[in-house]
């Protein structure tokens, strides 16, 4: 989505090389000399061949394919190394997986984070924060689309609204940009006395299923230093 468009290009190469050492000029070891069978014994393997390859066939024939799940359904396992990030000035915390590109920034008054999350999730985290004190979780959903209007998207869509608490709920969120790519996020909003926070955790809509598990700690992962509004929540 656009959003990734305006984060600060990172690229990164490497390059194996490998040799492979080989023995040169010695002699092959000469082939053990073959024992001669009784002729009886001949008879008797060559009467057991016909029913054993027959046999092996049959078990051949009647074992279960395995089939394998295709790459693209398979879910992302989560990372196993985190990195937490915090903002002491406007008082949260969250984590994302190591080696994860981020960006931060203020504009018009609000702290920014934008950050992509390294392969093979790629996923991306946007947070906005500011202070205003008479914003309620209903008025940061409604930004929420304001965001992702401001960067180009359309046919926005939210659903699964659920509230966490007093001081944060949920949403899942659609959204299609101009090229007709699809993407789909999980917004969090969150109150606090006087400071607001918007986090979205997004991949493209195709991705989200395999994505899922890494989406949701991510957002899990949020925090408030004072306990949000209530003073309650964390």
């Amino acid at each position: 989505m656009p959003l990734v468009r305006n984060l600060v290009a990172l690229a990164f190469s490497f390059a194996l090389a490998g040799t492979v050492a080989c023995k040169k000029d010695e002699p092959a070891p000469a082939p053990a000399a073959k024992k001669e069978e009784p002729a009886a014994k001949k008879e008797e393997a060559k009467k057991d061949d016909k029913p054993a390859a027959a046999k092996k066939a049959k078990a051949t024939k009647e074992a279960p394919k395995k089939l394998d799940i295709p790459a693209d359904k398979k879910p992302n396992p989560v990372p196993a190394d985190w990195v937490r990030k915090e903002n002491a000035a406007m008082g949260f915390a969250f984590s994302v997986p190591k080696d994860t590109k981020d960006h931060q920034d203020k504009k018009g008054g609000r702290d920014i984070f934008v950050a992509v999350t390294p392969k093979p999730h790629e996923i991306l985290v946007y947070i906005a924060a500011w202070k205003d004190a008479s914003k309620t979780k209903d008025d940061l959903l409604k930004e929420v689309t304001a965001i992702l209007e401001a960067e180009g998207e359309k046919d926005i869509a939210q659903s699964a609204i659920t509230e966490l608490n007093s001081d944060y709920s949920i949403a899942t969120v659609t959204s299609t940009d101009e090229k007709g790519t699809k993407t789909k996020c999980r917004a969090l909003v969150a109150i606090d006395v006087t400071d607001n926070y918007v986090t979205l955790v997004c991949t493209p809509e195709a991705d989200f299923k395999t994505n899922e598990a890494t989406v949701d700690e991510i957002w899990g992962s949020f925090e408030m230093y004072s306990g949000g509004a209530s003073g309650e929540s964390k």
